[in-house]
């Protein structure tokens, strides 16, 4: 007997496609907007608007400075510069709450998540 494997869903809006990932045994949606991957691992997806996804940009984008310092605190018993720090993705928990991810190419497997309310952010980890 053939098995079918069984496919995920891709979902397509405003030019934008999203697609199911699986991850071992967890499930999340993922999608790419202005080269950045956001993702969510509510079994519902809720497709956000461009102005919520540009909305969540301008957090990055306003705490940036807070970020590069916070980036340059933790890294400095390595030798590895802010400059590498890029965006590793954006989870939206809810609609006023993100987690973003950074990484660097010279990190190894160290990363950063700052946790955004409403635009300010709440929570800082890092870890390998």
């Amino acid at each position: 007997m053939l098995f079918k494997k069984k496919l995920l869903p891709t979902v397509i809006f405003s030019g934008i496609t999203a697609e199911v990932i699986k991850d071992w045994s967890n499930y999340y949606w993922k999608f790419t907007y202005k080269n950045v991957d956001f993702y969510t691992e509510d079994r519902v997806f809720e497709i956000p608007t461009t102005e919520t996804l540009d909305k969540y940009l301008s957090w990055i984008e306003n705490n940036k400075e807070q970020i590069n310092a916070s980036i340059s605190d933790a890294m400095k018993h390595w030798e590895v510069s802010v400059e590498t720090a890029k965006n590793g993705g954006i989870t939206i928990q809810s609609p006023s709450k993100i987690s973003v991810l950074f990484i660097g190419d010279d990190w190894g497997d160290m990363g950063g998540d700052f946790v955004f309310e409403n635009g300010v952010i709440t929570e800082e980890g890092w870890g390998d």
